[in-house]
């Protein structure tokens, strides 16, 4: 949630939020849901230990939330999947990037990028992008193009990107996040905390891979 409230905007305010009041939402939207509800004596309860979750979250950070949908994983008819789907496509239609054209060869970079959080890497240089846009089916040769997906996507909060550092290009803004947290919390809490490599944190700053 700290990451993707990093990032956050102000909702535009349809005229469907209006009447319901809601004049404070924060894009990107989230959707909570609560899985095991058949372990619960009845619905409400598992409600109320979901909303107990939800409170814990950060203030500022609950804006993001839209709705609550409660799932039994033994026990839901078709019914419970259908109104969450049909939640879940009310809400990206409504936001500013729905229906808007996407190049098919950014959706393949996407993809490329991707492989490499898949085998580990947090950090990639501009170079190493290069390499995946030269690889994949409508190849990406120009560096102006190449910019302008990386500013996109840093835009949207998928990548970390700054055109004056480009051999540091981070693939995983919640990686860095929980760096940071790493550096900037209090000694006695820190044992609270994941422990992050920081060996291999050095050896990707070096190596810019």
């Amino acid at each position: 949630m700290d990451t993707i409230h990093c990032y956050g905007s102000i909702n535009d305010k349809t005229e469907a939020v209006l009447l319901e009041g809601a004049h404070n939402l924060l894009d990107p939207p989230v959707i909570a849901i609560g899985t095991h509800k058949d372990k619960f004596q009845d619905e409400e309860q598992c409600r109320k230990r979901l909303e107990s979750y939800t409170d814990k979250i950060f203030k500022d950070s609950k804006l993001h939330l839209r709705s609550i949908h409660l799932i039994s994983n033994t026990e839901d008819e078709e019914d419970a999947f259908g109104k969450l789907r049909n939640d879940i496509f009310a809400t990206a239609k409504s936001s500013a990037n729905w229906n808007r054209e996407y190049p098919v060869k950014f959706i393949q970079m996407e993809k490329a990028i991707n492989s490499e959080l898949t085998i580990g890497k947090q950090i990639i240089s501009f170079e190493r992008l290069k390499e995946l846009g030269e690889k994949i089916p409508l190849p990406i040769t120009d560096n102006k193009e190449l910019h302008l997906f990386l500013r996109y996507q840093h835009e949207i909060g998928n990548v970390i990107f700054f055109e004056d550092i480009p051999s540091y290009i981070i693939l995983d803004p919640q990686w860095l996040a929980n760096a940071f947290t790493c550096i900037v919390t209090a000694q006695q809490f820190q044992l609270e905390l994941p422990h992050l490599q920081w060996d291999n944190f050095k050896k990707n700053r070096k190596d810019g891979s």
